[in-house]
């Protein structure tokens, strides 16, 4: 902790603040414990609840985003009588405490602060890969500002909050018997339509081979992903009930316009599924460029893919709830459970790396030639928009889902031409070029700065390619849009 940080806390409290309204999701504060040292009456630090204290919150801290215990400040008192400081301790004997009293062994840090107010000290807990306990079999993992109890069946909800991935498990006591052959021939029509040059590779593979060749069998047995893939109805809704999408399609008012189609079966059936669903609420209208005739569905067959891919590879399936598709008159909304992940925000998703939360089954879906490792997906659904006239996917989320709209309304029917033409001229498209291209169908100018904020990169990155690509030939050509480039 800062030092100034913690002149902040302390300058608060002396004001009228408390304890309590300091803390946070990463934040403990609670004063320093004395007893009796006998004849003297002189207090002593008590020990046995120091060395509890500092166990169990860096328990708690580990097994969540990581923390600081601060202690010296009453959490009953408010103003200045809250302050009371802490006497001296030996920090490597602490340190040994935490240590020896947490399985895993844990490594933390004590910080001493010696101010006007008097000594604090700091406990800094990092965030751990692993689940940690006290020896005494305490769990605890922080959530707001509590220290919850994690009991045996959130075992894997916490693994997998720490990076384990769930599809790369087995489902105890179920072999090949859970795979549906039929949903195999699938995955073979899958590996022909996608990656045509490897497809006879597999060609004579039994099932079981086939699955272990791409990585979906564990010890002889299916994997989840396998499961998520190509397993039987009736075990997917015995034993993984929570892999559901559920489609529904909307009236006007937002009322339903049919009863919701609940599909639990193997994803790839899933995908097909959900598009055949989509269809009688996806007009196309043709847009003629010269000789050429442009069709522009109201939902473009590869973004909707690519969503439903998305959805489906990221989502959390230790989250009971469905992926959701929803068919409004006037837009698409795709919604999995499972907030964004590794830093992705609705703000840097189109530059981010990618962040798998299910290794394996991206793993799968890249071995079927439907997804690319380096994450190339959402790049995909800009430009298959973007190059029709449409605006961008948009996303919504929080910590517990993500939402992702497509609008299926109207469309400029320049820029669609523009692009239609350029690119059987030749012109290779950037998704880049595009975005510019759509804001200037909404807005007079474009600059530099406005360019870096809709490319989602820095400015350093974005000053390396502005002069070179803004005298570029589609900029050239677009006569109506260039004079507005700054």
């Amino acid at each position: 902790m800062r030092r100034d940080r913690l002149q902040e806390i302390l300058d608060r409290i002396r004001a009228g603040g408390r304890a309590d309204s300091e803390e946070s999701e990463r934040l403990e504060i609670k004063p320093w414990p004395t007893e009796s040292s006998g004849r003297s009456g002189r207090p002593r630090p008590d020990r046995k609840r120091i060395d509890g204290w500092t166990r169990e919150y860096a328990v708690c801290f580990a097994n969540a985003k990581g923390g600081e215990l601060l202690l010296g400040i009453r959490d009953d008192l408010k103003g200045p009588d809250a302050i009371e400081g802490c006497s001296a301790e030996d920090l490597e004997s602490l340190k040994r405490t935490v240590y020896e009293g947490t399985r895993p062994p844990l490594t933390v840090e004590f910080e001493v602060h010696d101010l006007p107010d008097g000594r604090f000290l700091v406990m800094v807990v990092p965030e751990s890969p692993r689940v940690h306990a006290t020896t005494s079999g305490r769990r605890l993992r922080r959530v707001g500002k509590d220290c919850q109890i994690v009991y045996p069946d959130q075992d894997l909800m916490l693994e997998v909050a720490k990076g384990g991935d769930f599809t790369a498990k087995h489902v105890r006591g179920l072999g090949l018997e859970g795979i549906d052959p039929l949903e195999m021939g699938r995955l073979r029509d899958w590996l022909s339509r996608f990656r045509p040059g490897t497809a006879e590779d597999f060609a004579g593979h039994e099932d079981a081979e086939l699955l272990a060749t791409l990585g979906l069998m564990d010890q002889g047995r299916p994997t989840v992903a396998a499961l998520l893939l190509v397993g039987r109805e009736s075990v997917l809704k015995q034993h993984l009930p929570q892999a559901e999408v559920l489609f529904l399609r909307l009236a006007a008012e937002g009322e339903p316009a049919a009863a919701p189609v609940s599909l639990r079966c193997g994803l790839l059936r899933g995908i097909e599924r959900v598009w055949e669903l989509i269809q009688p609420s996806n007009p196309v209208t043709v847009v003629r460029e010269g000789l050429f005739e442009i069709p522009v569905p109201a939902f473009p067959e590869e973004v909707v893919r690519e969503a439903l891919l998305n959805a489906l590879v990221h989502r959390s399936y230790v989250e009971s709830d469905s992926v959701n598709v929803r068919v409004h008159p006037d837009r698409l909304e795709i919604g999995s459970p499972g907030g964004f992940t590794g830093g992705v925000t609705p703000e840097n998703i189109l530059t981010h790396e990618p962040v798998r939360r299910n290794p394996l089954l991206a793993e799968a879906f890249q071995q079927l030639g439907v997804v690319n490792r380096a994450g190339i997906g959402v790049d995909r659904m800009f430009r298959g928009l973007l190059s029709l006239g449409k605006p961008p996917p948009a996303y919504r989320g929080d910590e517990h889902s993500v939402t992702l709209i497509v609008e299926g309304g109207d469309f400029d029917d320049r820029v669609a031409r523009l692009v239609g033409r350029m690119s059987q001229e030749g012109h290779r498209w950037t998704v880049e070029e595009l975005i510019v291209l759509r804001h200037l169908t909404e807005h007079d100018k474009i600059n530099a700065e406005e360019a870096s904020r809709l490319w989602q990169r820095t400015a350093s990155e974005t000053s390396r390619s502005w002069r070179g690509w803004r005298a570029s030939s589609w900029t050239n050509s677009a006569t109506d849009a260039a004079p507005h480039i700054a």
